[in-house]
């Protein structure tokens, strides 16, 4: 597959990047890493790829306001984590142009394998991307025909489609998946079991929270009406998040972000699917698992960390989220 970038103002119009296509009876999984200084930014991306699925994330920072298009040879489908910086795009054939947020992904395809990105420049800027070969979706849609298969439809008819019919937030969940891909097992021979079932449950989630906010939209009226209203919720998540270990009373955050405490819990759970505090309990939660399981921090240390004040109420919390303690998942 060849990826080709058109960059309008830069000294270095055209870039081009060649992957290799993996065949799907092919076992391996074939991983490598690189770092970028093309004149208009620079950064540093890793990149996996084996049969049928092929998964990229890296951090850019871009030097100046920048137009790029990027074109491929290759029809896919492809799960999109935008992690961090903002940014107007457009995907040929999905419609009009589009805001992407940081924390925002999506779930789409489209037969012209061409978008333009605008880029604000002294700006860095985040993705993880997962895309699938059209046989290896197929497969998807033969084994779990009830889950993708109004999808692959418009990919048959060669319609472009959007799952759940634009941006959606990414979870905790989806993020905790997310850092696993990019910490793969060091044993090759797992490495492809591994790889697969965490992109599969990265998938489900994407699909289940369609289908929760498609619902919703269905039984409930919106409250989130203009983007000024879904910038305010935006922000109030990031100031809870930065603010985890002691976060603001609802009545303060709302304050804050210049809206109300009703508007602010009625959209929050618009926007992420979930209740305020249940949103910073999930990020506590995820949280907590990584430093269980990527640091030595004790059970004591990582309760305080999180803002809990006696680490039992922490070891409860952790139970009743993933059914086992903070040692057991330890030990395991």
């Amino acid at each position: 597959m060849k990826l080709s970038l058109q960059i309008d103002n830069a000294d270095q119009s055209r870039h081009e990047l060649e992957l290799p296509l993996i065949p799907l009876t092919d076992s391996k999984v074939y991983r490598d890493e690189g770092h970028m200084d093309i004149g208009f930014g620079k950064g540093h991306f890793q990149q996996v790829n084996m049969g049928g699925i092929y998964i990229f994330w890296g951090d850019f920072t871009i030097a100046q306001n920048l137009r790029i298009k990027g074109t491929t040879d290759m029809t896919s489908v492809g799960m999109s984590f935008h992690l961090k910086g903002d940014l107007k795009g457009k995907m040929e054939g999905l419609g009009d142009e589009i805001l992407v947020r940081a924390n925002e992904q999506m779930l789409c395809y489209t037969p012209v394998n061409s978008s333009t990105y605008d880029f604000l420049g002294k700006q860095t800027y985040s993705t993880f991307d997962v895309n699938f070969s059209l046989a290896y979706f197929e497969q998807l849609v033969i084994r779990y025909p009830d889950l993708l298969t109004d999808f692959y439809e418009k990919v048959i008819k060669q319609e472009p489609i959007v799952l759940g019919g634009g941006n959606m937030p990414i979870t905790p969940e989806m993020r905790m998946i997310i850092h696993e891909l990019m910490h793969q097992p060091k044993d090759r021979t797992l490495r492809r079991i591994f790889v697969e079932a965490k992109v599969l449950e990265l998938l489900a989630l994407q699909v289940e929270f369609s289908q929760h906010r498609n619902t919703s939209a269905i039984k409930t009226k919106t409250i989130i009406n203009s983007s000024q209203d879904l910038r305010k919720i935006h922000e109030a998540k990031e100031i809870l998040l930065a603010r985890a270990d002691n976060p603001p009373t609802i009545y303060e955050l709302a304050k804050m972000v210049g809206t109300n405490d009703f508007k602010l819990k009625k959209g929050f759970k618009e926007v992420f699917n979930n209740t305020v505090f249940g949103f910073l309990l999930d990020f506590k939660m995820e949280k907590a698992r990584k430093l269980l399981r990527y640091t030595n921090k004790t059970t004591t240390e990582i309760a305080h960390l999180l803002g809990y004040s006696h680490p039992g109420h922490f070891t409860n919390a952790f139970k009743k989220k993933f059914g086992v303690t903070p040692s057991a998942l330890r030990r395991a």
